[in-house]
């Protein structure tokens, strides 16, 4: 496969978008952990909306040790659709016109430099209900998208060729869903330290795309805590943000106790090239 599974099963559709996704992560992967993975089609539902006619594909993948233990799964949902004449863009008018102004899409150098002390990890009792967070920001540069997919393997045109995005509608090439994932993964990592473990993310929805030149942040609030069984659980609300424009929102629940039972926890810190 691609990493696309549109693109490995030929739809006959000019145009994919990613609508949400949801992962729930158990064993803890490791260097040197060989992995296997299955995906399975779980519903094709034919729809029409105001961008275009086509199918929602819903498949679910497996993600197993060569052990047998399961690492992960996720869910994942894509509509495949011929846009209608009315969503085309008009002859000579570009697609960032069409789309709208994205508001300025200034450089700005990361939030790298917030220092984290990675032996003090976050503790059940600090965290408040109510708090909201920010993760660092990131300027995104086609240097630092292209980097990415190569790295999930998501080859389709519209996150590497400005053309293919053009063609698609688009104004430039676009981030994709994996990499808004890790942007989130990266700051919650920061935030509850070595011992925290997510073991739920999403629904993770996708409501507009960023591009090269944006400067992306993800941003969450405390929901919820509960101490139970033995383990210390945190939901949260978060939304991934491009200036004050939002571009992912979704929920997800952490565990920061450490000792929650082994097939609950989760893989480690993401990070950018």
């Amino acid at each position: 496969m691609t990493g696309n599974i549109t693109d490995t099963l030929a739809l006959p559709f000019s145009r994919s978008v990613n609508v949400s996704s949801e992962w729930q992560y158990h064993t803890p992967l490791y260097l040197g952990d060989r992995l296997q993975g299955t995906t399975t089609i779980i519903s094709v539902e034919q729809k029409r909306t105001r961008v275009g006619t086509g199918v929602f594909l819903q498949y679910e993948s497996e993600y197993v040790k060569f052990s047998g233990e399961l690492v992960a799964l996720n869910r994942n949902t894509v509509f495949n659709y011929d846009p209608d004449d009315a969503s085309r863009p008009e002859p000579g008018t570009s697609a960032r016109a069409q789309q709208g102004d994205r508001g300025p899409r200034t450089r700005s150098v990361d939030d790298a430099a917030t220092s984290v002390d990675w032996n003090t990890p976050l503790q059940f009792d600090d965290v408040t209900v109510g708090a909201q967070v920010r993760g660092p920001a990131l300027a995104l540069t086609y240097q630092r998208i292209v980097m990415n997919i190569a790295a999930d393997r998501m080859f389709s045109g519209i996150h590497h060729s400005a053309a293919a995005a053009h063609a698609a509608g688009l104004p430039d090439i676009i981030f994709n869903t994996r990499g808004l994932e890790t942007l989130f993964e990266t700051g919650l990592r920061r935030w509850m330290g070595l011992r925290g473990r997510l073991v739920h993310l999403g629904p993770f929805k996708m409501s507009a795309s960023v591009h090269p030149g944006d400067v992306v942040q993800a941003r969450w609030t405390v929901t919820g805590k509960h101490a139970q069984a033995g383990a210390e659980t945190v939901d949260l609300d978060f939304g991934v943000f491009a200036g004050d424009r939002q571009a992912v929102q979704g929920i997800a629940t952490i565990t920061l106790d450490g000792k929650s039972n082994a097939n609950q926890s989760s893989v480690g810190e993401g990070g950018f090239p």
